[in-house]
């Protein structure tokens, strides 16, 4: 394959490969006629003058060889590749915003079935009053809860999910891109029913004390999932339900509504369907997720007296029965 860029002869490059072509058009971006040099290239990134590297924020990319300069820090998740290829050698379908992740991942099996990589990346913060909560066992169990209800076979789809959550003790630890598990105390919500709250398509979820409690000693283990389907654009399944998924066994479904029906173990019923799992990805693929970080000007993180609000903050309120 030729591609031809001008008339100038210097500017002919002969691509014999897919990798090739993404190589050179890391280096297309800076042949441009605007007499300024802007810093910002590929990616929209910026490139350091002194190393001919550009700058992603958790590290440097060698854009003539189209890998990074330092291991990726959640290689140890993935295995299968190596920690210094860009977007898992796959820079058509996926997209690394700041060097340290990717979101997710869909590629079909010989079977026919779809394979489904979700990563999600955040912070949990303790924002209560209580400071002798086990911030660390908290965060363990967040992400044991998520990966436990978010991986699974069936039918459709082969799904993995991978979290990958840090402990914050400051508001200016938190990234714009972050998923925010708020520890709260409950005069954060507007009733007491409250276990915890999120914002739809958002990247804040609000845990209050009874669903850390549980949390702790294991006898809630649908709270925090269930929140997280929130923030993928999922709604509680009993308001919303289109007929395709057990209103008795489905994770989306709101625990008081569970707890009202005399559903047996209700606190750690969940499970999720094909179409919520679609859904997910129809989300993600159009934009309609990661849209509300807690720690621009919609936040509901308090800092001492100052709280900024949005009206979003209240969206679906009264649909939604405790958790």
């Amino acid at each position: 394959m030729r591609v031809t860029v001008g008339t100038d002869v210097s500017h002919i490059y002969v691509l014999t490969s897919p990798q090739t072509l993404f190589l050179r058009s890391k280096l297309l971006v800076d042949e441009h006629s605007c007499s300024e040099d802007l810093p910002y290239k590929f990616n929209g990134k910026e490139m350091d003058e002194e190393t001919g590297l550009y700058y992603y924020g958790a590290r440097y990319m060698n854009p003539m060889a189209s890998i990074w300069y330092g291991v990726d820090a959640f290689a140890e998740k993935y295995v299968e590749s190596s920690g210094y290829v860009f977007c898992i050698d796959n820079p058509i379908k996926l997209i690394d915003s700041d060097g340290n992740k990717w979101d997710i991942h869909t590629s079909k099996n010989k079977d026919g079935k779809t394979n489904v990589l979700i990563t999600v990346t955040g912070v949990v913060y303790n924002n209560s009053s209580d400071k002798k909560i086990n911030i660390n066992k908290v965060r363990d169990q967040i992400k044991a809860q998520i990966e436990s209800r978010y991986t699974f076979s069936s039918k459709k789809y082969n799904v993995k999910t991978n979290i990958n959550l840090r402990v914050v003790n400051s508001v200016e630890d938190i990234q714009k891109d972050d998923h925010v598990f708020e520890i709260v105390d409950q005069n954060r919500f507007e009733s007491n029913s409250i276990l915890a709250n999120s914002d739809i398509n958002g990247l804040h979820i609000r845990v209050g004390p009874r669903a850390v409690k549980g949390l702790l000693n294991g006898s809630n283990t649908r709270t925090i999932p269930h929140e997280l389907g929130h923030s993928a654009g999922l709604d509680d399944a009993n308001i919303e339900n289109n007929g395709t998924v057990n209103l008795y066994s489905n994770l989306m479904t709101q625990t008081g509504y569970l707890r009202h029906n005399h559903v047996h173990n209700y606190a750690n019923v969940g499970k999720l369907e094909d179409s919520q799992i679609q859904s997910i990805i129809h989300n993600y693929n159009t934009g309609q997720i990661n849209r509300r970080s807690p720690i621009s000007n919609h936040i509901g993180i308090r800092i001492g007296t100052m709280s900024w609000t949005s009206s979003f903050l209240k969206m679906y309120t009264y649909k939604r029965l405790s958790r």
